[in-house]
């Protein structure tokens, strides 16, 4: 219809604005060992709000690109690679699309 709410400008100024219509993504599964199974294409920005991560999405948007730009290559599934002090884990794939990637993030250090 064309309509853009007041919401949504604001959003493309300052980000995502959680309200009472927004939803949890059910893209992003928190394992009890600490990793995060998600969608390949879950936006980094998203992963990066949600868990204070600091993963670049300057060269790539979605998880599946930022591992595929790293990697240099379309990974297969069971390949890991290590980026940044995070361990990528392909899980599943499509054709040439990484559709489940598993995201151990860097352990935390005691103080």
């Amino acid at each position: 219809m064309g309509v853009i709410t007041l919401e949504d400008i604001l959003e493309e100024i300052v980000g995502d604005i959680a309200d009472e219509h927004d939803t949890i993504n059910s893209d992003i599964t928190i394992l009890k060992t600490g990793a995060v199974v998600v969608e390949g294409s879950t936006p980094i920005r998203d992963l990066n709000r949600q868990f204070n991560w600091t993963l670049s999405d300057e060269e790539a948007t979605t998880i599946a690109g930022y591992v595929i730009d790293e990697a240099e290559i379309i990974p297969l599934i069971g390949e890991r690679y290590a980026i940044d002090h995070f361990t990528f884990e392909i899980l599943k794939r499509k054709k040439n699309q990484i559709t489940l990637v598993k995201i151990y993030p860097p352990e935390k250090e005691d103080d």
